[in-house]
């Protein structure tokens, strides 16, 4: 017996869980579809950091705002512990980099970071080596566990009458008003209404109907530890953030053809070391970023941990030979200019919920956001955002 729903939401993320859950408040007839557990996500390997600092402008400023409240009181709403605590974030600043020039580029957030000089900075955390740093920027840091609240969200969700199931999206239903429906290998699913929110594979997705949307995706790697009895006092980042630039020069007009094949070659490597503890006494190691258009690419995951560890064991030798495994996903970005909330021109019922610039402090806000614009066709944030 066909089945069908208000919204179908692809991907089964944070993301896609928060709007799923977003939605069934507001009364909709939720179906969550994601890839599946045994698929490692950006979720699962993200740092877990909600960067209250990462605001530019009013609305940045608001959803910030709106993100920490949410995540003081989300533990609570959702009926599920996510290790939300906050600590100091400590962005590093190499020895061989102009300090000053560094705090600089920090000047267009509206928090601006406590300067740190090397000996300051060591006093925080007695665990970095002086000699490879000339200094940090200090901000305010929240912390989560991404797949509790993952989790949380999906619960809370199917509590409220909405719908999960695993199975892979490979293609949409159509009439000739537009989409009204997925496939799966197993299955079709009707809505009046889908929002992809596949993070990195949604441009696959996207292409399914011709679209060639400026959101791309990185293969990234991170060292995921078993909980130590060694602790970091705090979140350590560079404060210079190569995978930023590596974003940059992929979206540039004249890099975009290269996405129109689909192959192993590397269009982009870069390394960002970094450390961040989780509440439970474990630590994410990384990160490399890597430009590869083919979203089923298998890196040579030894040489890479390699790789992490060289560098870790310079910043943080302490952390050189802790016990881990190296892990691997795809990540969304995109075009910061561009706006990847709202419709999809000319695909009926068909709606994108991708590409944030900073995700976890941004998805619980907007995704409510998006809830209220949805239901009751107006949203002062959604309005500004918003692709129609």
């Amino acid at each position: 017996m066909q089945k069908n729903y208000d919204w179908i939401v692809v991907g089964g993320g944070i993301l896609g869980s928060a709007l799923g859950y977003e939605l069934s408040q507001q009364g909709h007839h939720v179906l969550i579809l994601d890839k599946g557990k045994q698929v490692t996500t950006a979720t699962q390997l993200s740092y877990g950091g909600l960067a209250y600092w990462s605001n530019s402008d009013r609305i940045s400023e608001q959803l910030c705002r709106e993100g920490r409240e949410i995540y003081l009181h989300l533990a609570t709403n959702l009926d599920y512990e996510i290790d939300f605590e906050e600590f100091d974030l400590l962005l590093t600043i190499d020895a061989h980099q102009d300090p000053l020039l560094i705090a600089q580029s920090y000047h267009a957030f509206d928090l601006q970071p406590d300067f740190l000089d090397r000996q300051q900075t060591c006093e925080k955390e007695p665990l970095l080596n002086p000699n490879a740093i000339a200094g940090s920027l200090r901000f305010p840091y929240g912390h989560i566990n991404p797949q509790k609240v993952t989790e949380g969200y999906q619960q809370a969700a199917e509590r409220l009458g909405g719908t999960l199931i695993f199975e892979t999206v490979n293609d949409f239903i159509k009439d000739k008003e537009g989409i009204i429906g997925v496939k799966t290998q197993q299955n079709s699913y009707f809505a009046e209404n889908t929002v992809i929110c596949a993070g990195g594979w949604s441009r696959g997705l996207f292409q399914l109907l011709d679209l060639d949307l400026s959101l791309y995706f990185s293969h990234t790697m991170v060292i995921k530890t078993l909980p130590l009895d060694l602790r970091l006092n705090g979140a350590i980042m560079p404060a210079y953030q190569e995978r930023f630039q590596l974003q940059e020069d992929t979206i540039k007009l004249e890099n975009k053809e290269q996405w129109n094949t689909i192959n192993d070659h590397i269009l982009g490597d870069n390394f960002d070391v970094g450390a961040i503890p989780f509440k439970d006494g474990s630590l994410c190691l990384g990160q490399i970023s890597q430009i590869i258009t083919n979203p089923d690419y298998v890196p040579n995951l030894p040489v890479e941990e390699q790789r992490i560890r060289q560098k870790i064991s310079h910043l943080l030798p302490a952390l050189k030979a802790v016990k881990g495994t190296i892990h691997h996903c795809i990540a969304a970005f995109s075009d910061p200019k561009v706006s990847f909330i709202g419709k999809v021109p000319n695909f009926q019922g068909l709606y994108l919920f991708s590409g944030l610039g900073s995700p976890l402090i941004f998805t619980p806000p907007l995704s409510r956001h998006f809830a209220q614009w949805i239901t009751i066709g107006k949203d002062e944030i959604l309005a500004q955002l918003t692709t129609q």
